[in-house]
């Protein structure tokens, strides 16, 4: 059985305490070698849109959320017993219909719970930003099927929320669609491996063994560490305000290299991380007393 990681899953498992992750991994080694043995618990998630997510226990409390079908098992996201069957219960996983990329989707009636309100306070609606785009179009841009309608209802105030819960090639495509690049026309090949699709491999990792595995961890934990103290919302402001244009873009890209997930080699964000380490020992050795003469 193959054995995928969503980056939901590290992201989620970096949010545990260092003994809960110690025993979260240990259940995903032990999934990797006997992904049958009756101990892991399997029970479906009877309220998930996906028929597909199933819960894996790690102990008392915590749950790994798994989506299981045919001869691969993808570790989706892990947390207390409440919260992950609450994830579970608003997520599937998709494969695009333009793209052919596997894509965990939020379920689109979540984003009443952070949008929507917003119209109603608003006293000036602003014009729609997307309204006259197609569904070819925003598909191109990788935008999930149930989503098109309410990207095409994104004012300049609602844009950025309901990019929130798109993919992220999607969410890249139509921010750079709202200041006017338009997206490459996608094609799906029907054959092609869906967690193989370059826009997948930014979020899937393939294990083939314990050692991949362990790999895919330790890169999780690094990307962790290089991760900006900004917030997503401001980097998203200041992606859309600044009208950027694509030599911008493509020095962005140059920053990042998604051809070897495993590696994750953020180049900027490691030069940041070395900086950051080499100024905090100049501080040191700032603040050390002197040695008094014996």
């Amino acid at each position: 059985m193959t054995l995928i990681i969503a980056d939901s899953f590290t992201d989620s498992l970096a949010k545990l305490t260092r003994q809960e992750q110690a025993a979260v991994k240990q259940t995903a080694f032990d999934l990797q070698v006997n992904p049958e043995h009756p101990g892991h618990s399997f029970h479906r998630i009877e309220k998930s849109k996906d028929k597909y997510f199933w819960s894996v226990r790690v102990n008392r409390d915590i749950r790994i959320i798994v989506h299981k079908r045919g001869d691969s098992l993808l570790l989706a996201y892990v947390d207390h017993h409440d919260d992950s069957y609450k994830w579970a219960e608003k997520r599937r996983l998709d494969i695009h219909p333009r793209t052919g990329a596997a894509q965990i989707v939020e379920i689109r009636e979540r984003v009443e719970e952070v949008v929507l309100h917003r119209f109603a306070e608003t006293a000036a609606p602003k014009p729609l930003l997307l309204d006259q785009e197609s569904d070819d179009v925003l598909l191109d841009c990788g935008v999930p099927e149930d989503w098109l309608d309410e990207v095409r209802k994104a004012t300049e105030d609602s844009l950025l929320d309901i990019c929130r819960f798109l993919p992220e090639e999607a969410r890249e495509a139509v921010l750079n669609l709202a200041v006017g690049i338009r997206p490459e026309r996608r094609t799906n090949a029907p054959d092609a491996d869906p967690f193989g699709h370059p826009d997948a491999k930014r979020r899937f990792w393939s294990m083939n063994d314990g050692a991949a595995l362990r790999r895919a961890f330790q890169a999780a934990e690094d990307r962790l560490e290089l991760s900006l103290t900004m917030g997503h919302r401001e980097s998203l402001d200041s992606y859309f305000s600044a009208r950027r244009s694509l030599e911008d873009m493509a020095r962005d890209r140059e920053d990042r290299d998604f051809s070897d997930r495993e590696a994750l080699d953020f180049a900027a964000l490691r030069d940041r991380k070395v900086e950051a380490r080499k100024a905090k020992r100049d501080v040191g050795a700032e603040r050390k007393p002197p040695e008094r003469s014996k």
